[in-house]
């Protein structure tokens, strides 16, 4: 039975004794021995217990916390996985640019040379496009 529910126990006796000649054990008595007994009781039992009183308010404060912290886990994942995409969306970019950073630098460089090559163009610009180059092969690592 739960403790938050009463207990009742209801007890009661009746007896009669008819007219006679009264004795206990080897005594006899005289007088009128007519007797009526009538004995009753009532019981009332009730345990409360704290826990039972405030065992729903806490039961539903522990279940909405519950409900919180997942919700709180969810978007913390959705936000991790979310951040890491976008992060793997940028290094795919950052390559792209590098490639074609690497791209035009070579380009670049075969310009330059043929300059060089035919005077149009200083041997040190041809220079400078070797480290422009360099430093685009760098980027692309």
């Amino acid at each position: 039975m739960p403790d938050s529910l009463p207990t009742i126990n209801v007890s009661g006796s009746a007896g009669y004794q008819a007219a006679g000649v009264q004795r206990i054990g080897t005594l006899v008595f005289d007088g009128p021995t007519d007797w009526a007994f009538s004995n009753y009781r009532m019981n009332l039992n009730m345990t409360l217990n704290g826990n039972t009183i405030f065992g729903i308010a806490n039961a539903r404060a522990n279940k909405r916390a519950t409900a919180a912290s997942i919700g709180a886990a969810e978007w913390n994942l959705e936000t991790s996985v979310a951040l890491q995409y976008m992060t793997a969306l940028r290094a795919m970019d950052q390559v792209d640019v590098a490639q074609r950073q690497l791209d035009r630098a070579r380009q670049n460089l075969q310009i330059v040379n043929t300059r060089v090559e035919t005077g149009a163009a200083a041997g040190t610009e041809g220079s400078q496009a070797e480290v422009d180059l360099g430093r685009a092969e760098v980027g692309m690592i």
